[in-house]
């Protein structure tokens, strides 16, 4: 029924049908509302509904909207990839899906959240991707705080041992933050 309204539906109408379609979150629905996507008048409302999908099928949409949209959209488009990337339960796709994102960050505000979604991600992909944030001051930080996360899950396995140990060293010389060089060392300790 919503689909059919909005065939019909000018203005208002339009908008408040692509909201309940948001709210219905089908496969049709997330169609709809990325066709409205080429309407101008509809773009900004069909781009805010699309950043709150709740599904994993708009993933590739906000993707390429994070690639394309503007600075605002382009922030928004990007933290709803990195919560879906965060919804995945293989973490080969999470892995995937946050290497685009990081491609993505530009800003120190965009690259935390997607710090923040790797120190969720025990792998040593995971590792791979936080170190080199190491060298970057605006988020070292994050970086060193999402690497001693994955680093302490990691050190569970006996055979990502060293690579964790490896890590948390790397923290302890890279950071400039006394309690974060601090939470590195006791990480490591319990190695």
């Amino acid at each position: 029924p919503l689909l059919s309204a909005r065939a019909n539906a000018k203005g208002e109408t339009e908008v408040a049908v692509l909201r309940a379609l948001g709210r219905a979150a089908t496969p049709a629905a997330l169609a709809a509302v990325v066709e409205a996507m080429g309407d101008d008048a509809l773009k900004s409302e069909a781009a805010r509904i699309l950043t709150n999908w709740p599904t994993a099928d708009a993933a590739p949409h906000l993707l390429a909207l994070a690639r394309t949209g503007d600075a605002g959209t382009k922030g928004d488009s990007l933290r709803a990839y990195v919560r879906l990337a965060g919804q995945e339960e293989s973490v080969d796709a999470k892995v995937t899906m946050l290497n685009s994102a990081t491609e993505l960050a530009n800003t120190p505000q965009e690259k935390w959240i997607v710090l923040s979604a790797w120190g969720q991600t025990p792998s040593a992909k995971s590792l791979e991707a936080l170190l080199p944030h190491l060298d970057d001051e605006a988020v070292q930080n994050e970086a060193a705080a999402a690497i001693i996360g994955v680093a302490a899950e990691l050190g569970k396995n006996e055979g990502a041992k060293k690579d964790a140990a490896d890590a948390l060293q790397r923290v302890i010389e890279t950071a400039k933050d006394d309690a974060i060089r601090a939470r590195a060392q006791t990480a490591l300790n319990s190695l």
